[in-house]
């Protein structure tokens, strides 16, 4: 009976200490992940030099589209993870089906991508002229490589 209360009481303890650290981490990244997108949205008003009403509609769509392409790429993700939990625990091939499957059903989601994408910046030609929408996607592809260049310098700085 001892030994299942100090069980239960480590258990508590471990729990305490571990659990609220995750919580802390999670709540840290999405701080981080909001601030960059509060950054993105202050240089894309100075970049694209739109109205306030256009650029509430471009923000608008935008966060739309986000959000539905990060719900592509969460598919993408499950079913690759799926298919690297069949890979690593399965070393023959008579699962050659399951990853025929599974390989179109990526094609699938990688159209479905693509096709968001054209959706989202054709539907900004209300709103925005064939200048703007080009400047948008330059800045877009420039922020993330900013973005990454930044990370990957913060990252070398740890290391050393």
């Amino acid at each position: 009976m001892k030994i299942c209360i100090y069980t239960i009481i480590i258990f508590c303890f471990f729990s305490a200490v571990i659990f609220p650290q995750n919580k802390w981490e999670r709540n840290k990244f999405d701080k981080t992940h909001q601030k960059i997108e509060e950054l993105e949205k202050i240089k894309l008003v100075d970049a694209l030099d739109l109205n306030e009403e256009n650029m509430v509609k471009l923000l608008g769509r935008r966060r739309d589209f986000n959000q539905k392409l990060m719900e592509l790429n969460r598919q993408k993700d499950e079913r690759l993870d799926q298919i690297q939990k069949l890979f690593e625990g399965d070393k023959s091939d008579k699962n050659e089906q399951f990853y025929k499957k599974q390989i179109e059903e990526l094609v699938l989601t990688e159209k479905e991508t693509a096709k968001l994408k054209a959706e989202f910046l054709n539907s900004l030609k209300d709103i925005m002229t064939y200048r703007q929408i080009s400047r948008f996607i330059v800045f877009e592809r420039n922020f993330r490589k900013e973005l990454r260049e930044l990370i990957l310098k913060e990252r070398k700085n740890k290391v050393q």
